[in-house]
């Protein structure tokens, strides 16, 4: 089975990261390697490690990772993280820190559709 990166591009904005973060773990359905990138632009300190230890915190969560890309703006942070997760993962999903997942999200089906010869 493929593993999925929730790859989640932040800024210092703990009230909604949080509670988007929560919100995608418990509701993405998805049978393989689940992983968690944070992809913060510069937070104060804490922040990342913060959002990171909530991302663990989760028995379907194999792997949370993050990166920092020191306030060089979204582009770079994006561009950063993608680096850090493509070569680790075979579907990135990639997530802002005010999007909110509210029912579930089957990524099973999407990403069998994807591998589709027909579709992909």
């Amino acid at each position: 089975m493929s593993r999925l990166c929730i790859m989640f591009l932040t800024f210092n904005r703990m009230e909604y990261a949080e509670r988007c973060l929560r919100a995608v773990i418990e509701n993405i359905k998805w049978s393989g390697e689940l992983r968690v990138h944070i992809a913060d632009d510069g937070s104060p300190l804490g922040y990342t490690e913060h959002l990171h230890t909530i991302a663990g915190g989760y028995s379907r969560v194999v792997s949370a990772s993050y990166s920092n890309s020191a306030r060089r703006g979204y582009g770079c942070n994006y561009n950063l993280a993608t680096q850090c997760t493509h070569d680790y993962n075979d579907v990135i999903l990639p997530l802002e820190d005010d999007w909110l997942l509210t029912k579930e999200l089957d990524c099973d089906t999407i990403v069998t559709a994807f591998n589709d010869e027909r579709i992909g």
